[in-house]
């Protein structure tokens, strides 16, 4: 009776071990990885340039009240102009180097693409009269990267 109890138990204890996943982890394939590491990496870069580009517009745009509002009001306070025109400053710099930072994410991304497809004109030739002339046909080209 003991043999069977202790059987029974390591059955039950290996039976639970072999079973099943209920949600099993998908398992990305090379080629998925890179297109989802792609995807993420052009909308970071997207997102740093429309921020860079915000940041630096908004900048220009403190920078100009700030002188507007010194052209308006020659008495205004020159402290808070100045500190104005370093904030406006602040906000070109900073939206500069976002959209500088943007380059490299753009290039990576377009580096992880495993399949691309372009526009592009090929020179084909064609029989015009008794001779061959070189003519450009619009053309999809489909490359898969391997």
């Amino acid at each position: 009776m003991k043999k069977l109890t202790t059987l029974l138990l390591l059955s039950l204890l290996f039976f639970n071990c072999i079973s099943q996943q209920t949600s099993p982890t998908p398992v990305l394939t090379k080629q998925a990885n890179y297109q989802q590491r792609s995807r993420n990496q052009k909308i970071g870069a997207i997102l740093l340039l429309g921020g860079g580009g915000l940041s630096a517009g908004i900048g220009g745009l403190i920078w100009w009240a700030a002188d507007f509002e010194h052209g308006l009001t020659p008495g205004s306070d020159p402290d808070q102009r100045q500190q104005n025109v370093n904030t406006g400053k602040v906000f070109i710099i900073v939206g500069s180097i976002m959209m500088l930072a943007s380059i490299p994410l753009f290039n990576a991304s377009n580096k992880n693409k495993t399949m691309s497809m372009s526009f592009k004109n090929q020179r084909i030739p064609q029989l015009q009269g008794s001779s061959f002339v070189y003519r450009p046909i619009p053309s999809i080209n489909l490359k898969i990267d391997l």
